[in-house]
């Protein structure tokens, strides 16, 4: 499966309270634009909490397509996100009190390049994924993250 784990930057202006209801706003609005453009696609929502949305993809150009089409429609209405797609063995599973769940090395991957390289309105492939679709303009990023030498393709 190719993973595609998006995370929304948070809001933290005014009171605590509005900024919660905010934070909740933001992310229906994740899971609605998720959830619009996922049947064209060909995808699957795993989960969307709090800032964070994980679906996967049986091909990696159609999760490239989604990555790029959730951000425009994310940056159209002034929400930054950052998101990493790679490719590889996952597990999904369902969770006992509903929804679902996913682990595997694709899902950390993305989360590195994302979450912790990451600056805000970029997509980072993997060396992987990038092996798969045609992505121009894209360039390549080193960085090493818990020790481990990571190899991303940022664009």
């Amino acid at each position: 499966k190719t993973v595609v784990l998006i995370e929304r930057e948070g809001w933290h202006e005014g009171s605590s309270e509005v900024a919660v209801l905010t934070n909740l706003a933001l992310s229906a609005k994740m899971k609605d634009a998720g959830l619009r453009h996922l049947d064209r696609d060909h995808g699957e929502e795993i989960k969307v909490t709090g800032p964070l949305g994980i679906y996967t993809f049986d091909e990696a150009d159609r999760a490239l397509e989604f990555a790029r089409t959730f951000r425009r429609e994310l940056d159209a209405e002034g929400i930054a996100c950052r998101i990493g797609v790679d490719v590889g063995p996952v597990l999904v599973f369902d969770l006992a009190g509903g929804g679902k769940d996913i682990a595997g090395m694709p899902v950390n991957i993305a989360s590195k390049m994302a979450q912790d390289c990451g600056e805000w309105g970029k997509i980072y492939l993997s060396d992987r994924v990038y092996a798969l679709v045609d992505a121009p303009g894209f360039r390549e990023r080193r960085h090493f993250v818990s020790g481990v030498a990571l190899r991303a393709f940022e664009g």
